[in-house]
């Protein structure tokens, strides 16, 4: 399994909620995933630390029955582009 963890430009802070909210992306055997994610940390904590929050909570949600809201897409098949 393979996460994207989100760069600086990617979290962004919601002042009605409190809460980092950013959108990951992890890859594995059978398909593209994205998960909006949110998280509660101090405005003035570091990027990484939320980032790395995110993906904990991503990876989470990733190996929940049921896996919640997500956006699912298969691997592209770039055989054909081969010839």
């Amino acid at each position: 399994m393979h996460i994207n963890t989100p760069r600086e430009s990617d979290i962004s802070y919601n002042a009605t909620s409190g809460l980092f909210e950013a959108r990951v992306t992890l890859r594995d055997g059978s398909g593209v995933y994205t998960y909006a994610v949110e998280t509660e940390a101090p405005l003035q904590a570091e990027w990484a630390v939320i980032a790395r929050s995110m993906v904990v909570a991503a990876r989470r949600m990733h190996i929940a029955p049921g896996k919640g809201l997500h956006l699912r897409s298969k691997p592209a098949d770039l055989s054909r582009l081969a010839a």
